[in-house]
């Protein structure tokens, strides 16, 4: 196992030298250079680094300390910061030589993806709560629950998910559904199918008003329908259950007070 990471390391490398020296080629006569190195151990080796930070894989066991990657690079004295991101917490942890009480990388594994910064382009001193890093992007805003009018009806498929929210601004909205019953199940001696919506009101919070639609037929096939809800103002919820409902459709619009 060993020696076929050692191969697949050496035609990486050998890859990114090609990669690089084309680069080179077409680029600017003017090229940064290394300015120290790191000893990485097997099936790793040694690695250039330049000014700046240099993305890098560790080959050193799991639990290596920090300072143990940081001494492994020559010249002495010129890393500046390791830099490692933590998916699980979303942030990036830090290791500096001159604050090693300040960071909060302290330890490495194998295979792990590190940014080592060495002198030449000076990165922000890590901090035991904070290190500076890439800023993560803005989450997503909620989108925001479509709105049922008189003039404007809304629509929902079963392809839309079992629980929906949306808005009514009058307090009756009609609901007119399509639905088709693959399969049939006993209930109470009879072979039934049956299709099931309830609206739950949720604005203003604790409204007991509850509108169950309930629509049931002894035959395989496609049914369809119209029902009316006292639910609004304000924002509502539905749920579809049924027996052997293969797909439905429903269209919400906003009556008249």
């Amino acid at each position: 196992m060993k020696r076929e990471l050692s191969i697949g390391l050496v035609a990486v490398v050998a890859v990114a030298a090609v990669v690089a020296a084309l680069l080179g080629a077409h680029g600017s006569a003017v090229r940064a250079q290394p300015v120290a190195s790191i000893a990485l151990p097997e099936p790793g080796a040694s690695v250039q680094l330049y000014p700046g930070c240099n993305n890098i894989g560790l080959t050193f066991p799991d639990g290596t300390a920090s300072e143990t990657v940081v001494q492994a690079v020559t010249p002495a004295g010129v890393v500046q910061a390791m830099w490692r991101h933590n998916a699980a917490l979303n942030k990036f942890e830090g290791f500096s030589p001159a604050a090693p009480q300040a960071s909060d990388l302290l330890t490495v594994n194998f295979l792990d993806a590190v940014w080592l910064c060495v002198a030449g382009a000076p990165p922000p001193v890590p901090t035991a709560t904070s290190p500076a890093a890439p800023t993560a992007p803005a989450p997503m805003a909620t989108p925001t629950p479509p709105t049922a009018t008189s003039g404007a009806p809304i629509v929902f498929e079963s392809g839309d998910g079992k629980e929906q929210r949306f808005y009514v601004d009058t307090s009756r909205f009609r609901v007119d559904w399509t639905a088709r019953v693959s399969e049939l199940e006993e209930v109470g001696g009879l072979m039934m199918g049956s299709f099931v919506v309830s609206f739950l009101p949720l604005d203003p919070p604790g409204d007991p008003r509850l509108c169950i639609f309930l629509e049931g037929w002894d035959y395989i096939g496609v049914n369809s329908g119209t029902w009316e809800c006292d639910a609004g103002p304000g924002e509502v919820k539905f749920e579809v259950t049924g027996t052997g409902v293969e797909w439905w459709r429903l269209e919400i619009t906003a009556l008249p007070d």
